[in-house]
C-alpha cells in the first residue's frame, strides 16, 4: 500500500529552468568567459546540485560561485519565468485531501526551496522537504531518499519517487523505492527508462492513479 509520493522538485513541480540557466550563464560569464555556452549545454546542466557540477568547471571555491549563482538565478525569480508545471498544484492537493503523505527530495536548498514554493503557495501540501543541505550525499546516491524514510517512518515499499532527471530515478532504484519519470524532462524519457523508472508519466495527475491502484 503506497502511503506517500516523494517528489523532485526543480523540473518536476516548478519549471524553474529558465532562472537555473541563468544562474549558469552568470557563473561562465564571470569566471569561464571564454567558455562556450549554448543553450543545449545551460539544459544539460539541469538536475544535478550545484556542488556536483562546479568542480567539472571552475576552480572558485563554493560559496563564491553559490553567491554569483544566485545573482544570475535571483534576477528572474518571479511567476512570470516560475510556473507550475500542467497539474502540479492540483495533484498536490488532491493527495492531501486523501490523506497521502507528501515530501520533496531535491538538489535545491531547504531555504531556497521554500522561497520557491511560496511563490505559488504550495509549502502547505509538503510534509517534509529534503534538500542538498540535508544530506552530505546528493542524488543518484539514496541517502536523501533513506533520509526521507527515516523521517516520515515509511518502508520502501509505502513510497513512490516522481522526478525528471537520471539522478532522482537512481536514488529511488538504489533505495528499492518505485520511480517515476516524467516525459517533459529536458533529460529524455529513453534516457529515464534506461536508468530505470516503472513508468514515464506525461502529466502530474496521473500520480493519482499510480498511488491508488496499490
Amino acid at each position: 500500500m503506497i502511503k506517500g509520493v516523494l517528489f523532485d522538485f526543480d523540473g518536476t513541480l516548478l519549471n524553474t529552468n529558465q532562472s537555473v540557466c541563468e544562474g549558469y550563464r552568470k557563473l561562465f560569464k564571470t569566471f569561464r568567459p571564454d567558455f562556450p555556452i549554448s543553450d543545449d549545454f545551460l539544459r544539460s546542466l539541469l538536475g544535478p546540485s550545484l556542488v556536483q557540477i562546479f568542480p567539472k568547471y571552475f576552480k572558485e571555491d563554493n560559496d563564491t560561485l553559490i553567491s554569483i549563482y544566485r545573482e544570475g538565478a535571483n534576477s528572474i525569480k518571479d511567476k512570470e519565468h516560475i510556473k507550475p508545471f500542467n497539474n502540479a498544484i492540483e495533484t498536490l492537493k488532491t493527495l492531501k485531501e486523501k490523506g497521502y503523505i507528501v515530501a520533496i527530495v531535491s538538489s535545491r536548498k531547504v531555504s531556497s526551496l521554500i522561497d520557491m514554493a511560496n511563490l505559488y503557495d504550495m509549502n502547505k501540501y509538503f510534509d517534509l522537504i529534503i534538500g542538498s543541505d540535508s544530506v552530505s550525499k546528493h542524488k543518484p546516491d539514496p541517502e536523501p531518499i533513506l533520509l526521507a524514510l527515516s523521517k516520515l517512518n515509511l518502508k520502501n515499499d509505502e513510497v513512490i519517487m516522481v522526478g525528471d532527471h537520471g539522478g532522482d530515478i537512481k536514488a529511488g532504484v538504489s533505495a528499492n523505492v518505485k520511480a517515476y519519470g516524467v516525459s517533459y524532462s529536458c533529460y529524455g524519457k529513453d534516457n529515464l527508462l534506461k536508468d530505470g523508472a516503472t513508468k514515464v508519466i506525461d502529466d502530474l495527475s496521473e500520480v493519482i492513479d499510480i498511488v491508488e491502484k496499490y
